[in-house]
């Protein structure tokens, strides 16, 4: 008996040799793998394609479809595919259209396609030929862009003009009947304080109530010329009107100082010509001992114009 446990533990099959057996077994196994995935295989490949960019004109309810590849690729390029994540998007904006679909024509994007997907052209042949995208057609409206402001100035300074815009009006398309409603599109808030130099910048489209409207861009430039401003005054004589008949009227006093705001550029341009000052006796209510100036003409470039005194006191001589 003992000899034959001595035979045994001799034998070939002891525990050592299962080691190196087991060992052989899978570096075979290993290299045979590596043989199979060297070699060359064909294989149909199935790559999902999300289109970004629509037309601002165009409602578009497909948002991805799929293109069919036939690839020749070794064993480890079609596992790499296998595994990985592929995000391929084609931007559809200037796509061809029929009545009613956008086409998409693959061969005209295969550069893209395949940059995307990781592939290069070797081998490789595109099965889908085009992809149809239906949509519906919206309506489009050209509407003004209106500033939203809050401005202050520095002491001396102001501006002649309103803010402008560029452009001051923009496309946007969406259903009609919201369109007809829509008349212009307010800015989100310009605030500038205490300016005292030009101004320019970006401001983007107020959006809150524009639902299911597409705008064509979603914000505008702005400028705003600034200038010194300083104070001036001229005396204007008064002129009455509808004064009563075969009446001598006095007036004291009989001019007044007009007091305004004017840039430096224009201070010299300023005359009295370019003031009318009056008192219409048809203003007079019952009982009213005085006149009340009025200044019926000013210049544009002039601001914050004021009169010295508001009453007139007058004498009818008969």
């Amino acid at each position: 008996m003992k000899d034959f446990l001595h035979h045994i533990r001799n034998t070939t099959f002891k525990r050592t040799n299962f080691k190196v057996f087991f060992f052989f077994l899978f570096f075979a196994f290993f290299i045979w793998i590596i043989i199979q995935f060297s070699k060359t295989y064909t294989r149909e490949i199935v790559v999902p394609v999300n289109f970004v960019n629509p037309p601002k004109d165009k409602l578009i309810p497909k948002k991805s479809d799929e293109i069919r590849l036939r690839i020749d690729r070794n064993g480890f390029e079609l596992l790499w595919l296998s595994l990985k994540t592929v995000n391929v998007q084609v931007d559809i904006e200037h796509l061809k259209s029929t009545d009613n679909s956008l086409i998409l024509e693959v061969d005209e994007h295969e550069y893209s396609l395949l940059e995307q997907i990781g592939l290069d052209y070797r081998n490789i042949q595109f099965l889908t030929d085009e992809i149809e995208i239906p949509f519906t057609q919206k309506a489009v409206k050209t509407i003004a862009v209106v500033p939203v402001t809050e401005i202050t100035f520095a002491p001396g300074f102001n501006s002649q003009k309103q803010i402008e815009l560029t452009p001051d009006s923009i496309k946007v398309s969406g259903p009609q009947k919201m369109l007809d409603t829509l008349t212009f599109l307010p800015t989100e808030n310009i605030e500038l304080f205490q300016v005292k130099s030009n101004q320019k910048g970006s401001v983007e489209i107020d959006k809150q109530n524009l639902k299911n409207i597409e705008l064509y861009q979603n914000e505008v430039a702005y400028s705003l010329k600034i200038e010194k401003f300083t104070e001036g005054r001229l005396e204007i004589p008064i002129q009455i009107l509808n004064a009563p008949k075969n009446s001598e009227i006095n007036i004291f006093p009989k001019e007044l100082s007009v007091i305004y705001t004017v840039s430096l550029e224009n201070f010299s341009k300023i005359t009295k010509d370019d003031f009318k000052l009056v008192c219409d006796f048809k203003d007079i209510v019952e009982n009213q001992q005085f006149l009340i100036p009025k200044i019926v003409k000013k210049p544009e470039a002039v601001s914050s114009v004021r009169l010295n005194l508001n009453k007139v006191q007058f004498v009818i001589k008969k």
